[in-house]
């Protein structure tokens, strides 16, 4: 048997999920990420979902606990929004009464024109002041939000580099990547001496076929870009068949998370912008199950020791949000709690 079909026992430890943000439940669209912890916070509905992935067997979670959305800019400075931050606090209790571990994104650059107050500021990261702003701020967030025992990780940014990409704010101020990489080593670095044992650093994606997102498969790249900001390889990978995901074998400098995974998330069915013809494969239930279970055996025996499909939020073909506040699971998520349960029976057995 070829080593990247080796089976895998999955546990709590190994498979987590990411729990984005919340969805609302009103059928709006739930790709789109709105600002969950401000004034539509709603701890009833947090329940609701923090119980359901208890109920799978899960027990670690990765969500977009934005800085911009619990802070105030004004001034040249980040300030606590007190209100917003007892959102936090609420969900961060909660999730520790559900025994999970939290991995908190604290920036994500590619806000758009989604409806997160504050969004990322890509301004900022584009002088030193406004770079320190953001390093100054996180220490904040660390302070204030770090006395719960369950983070895993602080995430200083989703995606930094491959937002360059997409997001229009940042073409239209012409950010590079060596400001990204000076902001993201500054902000790494005034974290560390904060921030414990938990890890800090960012996630990225990984595509072998493009090399704009050939991050961590390319060594050059991963020396001058990514290891002297990051305690953790956290990528992300959305393909299709595992031989679309390269060896990461050698790769033993850090620890390997795949912190997102899923099947092809973009629109493109004649490959006009892409390598590879898609159809929003990540929200077809069918297409995205075949693809995770497969992807996710190949890194694990690669080495990685978390993966997290996305998403228990914003993926309606893994879970679908009904308006009374209930779920109703799809293959993939009734498979993540067939395998976890199957793990608890054999832990007890022992």
């Amino acid at each position: 048997m070829l080593w990247e079909r080796q089976p895998v026992l999955y546990t709590a430890d190994l498979l987590g999920i990411n729990l984005p943000w919340l969805d609302l439940h009103n059928g709006a669209d739930v790709r789109l990420a709105h600002n969950w912890l401000g004034a539509s916070y709603d701890c009833r509905l947090v329940e609701a979902d923090l119980e359901e992935i208890e109920a799978m067997g899960i027990r670690k979670i990765r969500c977009f606990c934005v800085l911009e959305s619990v802070f105030d800019y004004q001034d040249g400075a980040f300030r606590l929004n007190p209100n917003h931050a007892n959102h936090l606090i609420d969900f961060l209790l909660r999730t520790e009464r559900h025994r999970m571990q939290v991995i908190c994104v604290m920036s994500d650059g590619n806000c758009g024109n989604r409806p997160l107050e504050g969004q990322f500021r890509w301004d900022l990261i584009q002088s030193p002041q406004g770079a320190q702003a953001y390093a100054d701020a996180y220490v904040e967030y660390v302070k204030r939000f770090g006395c719960h025992a369950n983070i895993l990780m602080w995430e200083v940014n989703n995606e930094p580099y491959g937002s360059l990409t997409w997001s229009p704010l940042a073409h239209k101020l012409r950010v590079t990547q060596e400001q990204v990489h000076d902001y993201l080593r500054l902000c790494y670095t005034t974290l560390k001496s904060h921030a414990g044992d938990v890890p800090v650093g960012f996630s990225e994606m990984e595509e072998r076929e493009q090399d704009k997102y050939h991050m961590f498969g390319d060594a050059p790249k991963r020396k001058a870009l990514i290891d002297d900001c990051t305690d953790i390889y956290s990528m992300h990978f959305y393909r299709a068949s595992p031989d679309q995901i390269e060896d990461f074998r050698p790769l033993t400098d850090k620890p390997k998370w795949a912190t997102e995974i899923g099947s092809y998330n973009y629109f493109d069915p004649r490959a006009e912008g892409h390598p590879l013809p898609a159809k929003d494969d990540l929200y077809d239930a069918s297409k995205n199950y075949r693809a995770v279970p497969l992807l996710a055996r190949k890194l694990v025996n690669s080495g990685f020791t978390l993966v997290m499909p996305w998403a228990f939020s914003s993926n309606p073909g893994l879970v679908a949000h009904k308006k009374d506040g209930t779920h109703m699971l799809g293959p993939l998520a009734l498979y993540i709690r067939r395998e976890l349960t199957r793990a608890d029976r054999v832990v007890t057995v022992k």
